[in-house]
């Protein structure tokens, strides 16, 4: 059986099965004998390899009858057909084939592997929905390795310096940045936060202003944005008070005030245990940093009018990134002849990390751009389970779409720019998923919410919660966006992805080429061209 030692060798001297080394004209070369053919490259690492042209001290050659060539210690007095010149071959070519440049991580690789003897120092990444959970745990990685992490999320994380005044709201026309943060590129790791507020798209502009009014490098932005869409369908404890209340207009008043004080004790005894699992088990259960998560649970629709996991999820992280590269990339294109030295932005080094999920793939989003219905399904509320799982993977999937469509408009101006040759590297990775549990406040407040909404999705929940300790568990979770922020993978785009203008895909920290695949091109283009203007309409609304 023969053995891919692409996938299970870290050696790039290691030959695949159907290959042996041997000698010809002071090279060494490799025979295939599946094929008969012979070559000098390397088959996976495509070096050349010279042999010197004297054999080593005390050894000599001599032929056999056959006409095979024998080397003879002469110390020792052993034979053998094995040139000794083999053990002091000299590379005289270094070529970089894709194999000779796979990454070496899997899915069982952690986040400290990843970061493993990396100096971060002068790094500058932008995290989003970065106030606890897997957002927070990303920074805070990446400020133990000497990054300068700017957390973006509703509410300012413990040990976080904010760059702005406090004082005054930050969704007003007038932003003031700390002079003494404006002028200070930190060396050593530090955490800073703004405003980023994703139920309202108007506070996202103003924190893509306030990040703009500090004049930092941006070298990377991870998008961590998930919320799964609040389900607006049987609701047990309204149920329970019509019962009792048809129950009261049957029995007599003292029935029924019997009926009211058995209910009040049993919501309070559930609110009683769901605070003691919360303060008790989860903390032991779940790591979590410091939670910014509100005890209230999220409207079905925003102030702007979108249905609130679309917005969270789609819209709030799209407009985020659409102005941010559009005042770093195309503004700034036609005023760099004229910065000033002081401006330490490169655009060539900026990367942008989408956090994804495979639930894409059960999106109808096809059905949806069919009917032309693209506004209405940014505003619809889905009122059963699998309406909500639905939503949640039309929002993945318009992400995706969004990025790829956005990514070929700005190597189109690249390419067509005479002042600009590179453009900012977009990759996206997998990380989260529905029932990811990284937050044991979110978790408490699902927990409640969903046992009086929908029990059969509580279930799935609890037992996602159990099945964790057989999983990957949250520093192999934000192994794979922390290696596409930080990891050398930008020569490998071409390789990946088979061509320069697709986006990378990273599944478990291994390059992969999944992504949108189970559609057609003719089809794919159409989907993100139509996504991509309808969301652009919307966009200009926020001027």
């Amino acid at each position: 059986m023969s053995v891919n030692l692409w996938e299970d060798s870290d050696s790039d001297d290691n030959l695949p099965a159907e290959w042996e080394q041997t000698n010809q004209d002071n090279f060494i070369t490799y025979y295939n004998r599946l094929t008969g053919l012979s070559q000098r490259p390397h088959p996976i690492s495509g070096n050349i390899k010279q042999l010197p042209n004297v054999l080593p001290k005390g050894w000599s050659s001599c032929s056999d009858r056959s006409g095979r060539t024998i080397y003879l210690n002469l110390e020792t007095g052993c034979s053998t057909y094995s040139d000794p010149r083999l053990a002091a071959a000299r590379l005289i070519h270094t070529a970089k084939s894709i194999r000779s440049t796979q990454l070496k991580f899997d899915k069982f690789s952690s986040v400290n592997d990843i970061l493993l003897n990396k100096d971060l120092r002068g790094f500058y990444v932008v995290v989003t929905n970065s106030g606890c959970g897997l957002g927070l745990s990303i920074a805070v990685h990446l400020v133990q390795y000497g990054a300068t992490v700017i957390c973006a999320c509703t509410k300012c994380p413990k040990n976080a310096i904010p760059v702005f005044d406090k004082t005054k709201a930050y969704y007003e026309g007038n932003i003031t940045v700390d002079l003494t943060l404006k002028s200070n590129n930190k060396e050593s790791g530090q955490l800073y936060w703004i405003p980023y507020n994703p139920l309202e798209l108007r506070s996202i502009i103003q924190s893509v202003h306030i990040l703009q009014s500090l004049n930092w490098p941006v070298h990377a932005c991870i998008i961590t944005d998930d919320l799964l869409p609040p389900f607006s369908g049987w609701n047990f404890f309204q149920s329970f008070k019509r019962i009792v209340s048809c129950l009261r207009a049957m029995i007599p008043p003292k029935v029924s005030s019997w009926f009211k004080s058995i209910f009040k004790f049993v919501t309070n005894y559930e609110i009683q245990v769901f605070n003691w699992f919360g303060k008790k088990i989860l903390p032991a259960w779940i790591p979590a940093y410091s939670c910014e998560c509100s005890f209230k649970h999220f409207p079905c629709l925003t102030s702007d009018g979108f249905e609130v996991s679309m917005q969270c999820n789609y819209l709030a992280p799209a407009l985020f990134l659409e102005r941010l590269l559009k005042a770093r990339f195309v503004d700034s294109s036609s005023s760099l002849l004229t910065t000033s030295p002081e401006k330490t932005f490169d655009s060539s080094t900026m990367r942008v990390v989408i956090v994804s999920s495979e639930i894409h793939k059960e999106s109808n989003l096809q059905h949806c751009i069919k009917k032309l219905d693209i506004p209405k399904m940014f505003q619809t509320i889905p009122t059963l389970l699998h309406d909500t799982m639905r939503q949640y993977a039309n929002c993945k999937l318009c992400m995706l779409l969004f990025i790829r469509e956005y990514h070929q408009l700005i190597r189109h101006f690249s390419e067509t720019s005479t002042n600009l040759s590179t453009i900012p590297t977009i990759f996206t990775c997998t990380g989260c998923d529905p029932f990811s549990v990284y937050c044991s406040k979110k978790f408490l407040v699902n927990l409640y919410y969903w046992s009086i909404k929908n029990p059969f999705l509580l279930i799935l929940q609890i037992v996602y919660l159990l099945s964790r300790p057989f999983g990957m568990s949250l520093d192999q979770a934000i192994a794979n966006p922390v290696l596409c922020a930080v990891h050398k993978v930008t020569t490998l785009q071409q390789s990946i992805t088979g061509h320069p203008n697709q986006i990378p895909y990273f599944d478990k920290c291994r390059p992969s080429t999944t992504l949108l695949d189970d559609l057609p091109v003719f089809e794919l283009d159409f989907l993100s061209k139509t996504i991509f203007t309808d969301t652009m309409n919307i966009f200009c609304k926020f001027e």
